[in-house]
């Protein structure tokens, strides 16, 4: 029995084998690389929206117990000369050597005039800093404020957060193709991306944070246009980045992701950072899932229809055959069949 293929690209020595009333070796370990998304929100797509219940009142955190004597702290949030309304706010002070901000009030939400009223310790006034955040349509935006200028009339002035900007580029795949809209995920820097943040006096926790409180949401939903692109106008630049697309159209694959900022690999993907100030683009290029055409004859040239054929690899210079994958396909009348390589999500690196 003879086996004619032709190998498409992206697989090196990948090989085929066909049976006919006998087993061939199959390996279980699994060759389907981790979906480079998923995205588990059921609700339709909107230009950018936050996961259900961001929009609810946060869970109020309790300082540390004890008697302690407070006072009050009016603080006003502006932005480019704007009052912010519906930032969430709260005292904080730093511990430096963990990089951490540990909280020491409630948190509060700005009213219409982005003023907040909370409480500080009297023993911390002097080394408080305020920590802000507020998501809105255009994206989200976090970070920490000194107290450390003078109040006029008893009410501090503070500058809204600056942000970053994310652009996505989805590219490779036909109009009729394309994903409708791409989940942004904002991740806190102590899941083990802290290498990315190593600038920051300090940088924000899951426990005890304020995704942990619903002040904010963790996802945004961004609507793709016609031609693949969107964006996130504001990104926080103390936050991690992570993008889940919808699964890949039948026959097509990740080829490879590409982001023009500071970002570290994850399983799969990257985990990226946009510095305040600055733009970061994130690439996605699709192509073809590779294949090979394999046609079975027997000693005369006749086709085999029926037969069994998989896919195996070995490596560069090797004598043997290192695994063969355990999908497969049988060949029609024609005996003539074609074989996917690579059936994940994208392709290794």
């Amino acid at each position: 029995m003879a086996l004619i293929g032709g190998l498409g690209v992206g697989i090196c020595l990948a090989l085929a084998f066909a049976t006919q009333g006998t087993d061939v070796e199959r390996h279980t370990e699994a060759h389907d690389a981790e979906p480079l998304v998923r995205s588990n929100e059921a609700r339709d797509p909107g230009p950018i929206t936050g996961e259900p219940g961001a929009d609810s009142e946060p869970t109020m955190t309790s300082p540390p117990p004890g008697s302690r004597r407070t006072r009050p702290l009016r603080v006003r949030v502006v932005g480019e000369g704007v009052a912010i309304d519906g930032a969430v706010v709260r005292v904080v002070t730093f511990d430096r050597d963990a990089k951490t901000a540990t909280p020491r009030s409630a948190a509060v939400r700005t009213g219409a005039d982005g003023v907040a009223d909370l409480a500080v310790d009297e023993r911390e006034a002097d080394v408080a800093w305020l920590e802000i955040a507020a998501a809105t349509r255009q994206g989200l935006r976090h970070g920490y404020r000194p107290l450390t200028h003078a109040s006029r009339n008893g009410e501090w002035e503070i500058a809204f957060p600056r942000a970053g900007r994310l652009e996505i580029r989805v590219e490779g795949l036909p109009a009729d193709k394309l994903p409708g809209y791409v989940d942004v995920r904002f991740l806190t820097p102590d899941g083990g991306w802290e290498a990315l943040f190593d600038d920051l006096p300090a940088t924000p926790v899951e426990d005890g944070g304020l995704f942990e409180s619903h002040a904010i949401p963790r996802v945004q939903r961004v609507r793709l246009r016609p031609d693949g692109t969107g964006e996130v106008p504001e990104v926080p630049g103390d936050h991690g980045i992570y993008l889940e697309f919808p699964d890949n159209p039948e026959g097509w694959l990740v080829e490879k992701t590409e982001f023009s900022g500071c970002s570290m690999p994850s399983t799969p993907g990257e985990v990226c950072r946009v510095v305040e100030g600055t733009i970061g683009v994130y690439r996605a290029r699709y192509r073809r899932a590779p294949s090979v055409s394999v046609r079975v004859e027997d000693e005369q040239g006749r086709p085999v229809p029926g037969a069994e054929v998989a896919v195996g690899v070995r490596q560069e210079g090797g004598a043997s055959i290192s695994r063969v994958f355990d999908t497969t396909s049988s060949t029609p009348v024609t005996g003539n069949v074609d074989l996917p390589l690579w059936t994940g999500s994208r392709l290794p690196d």
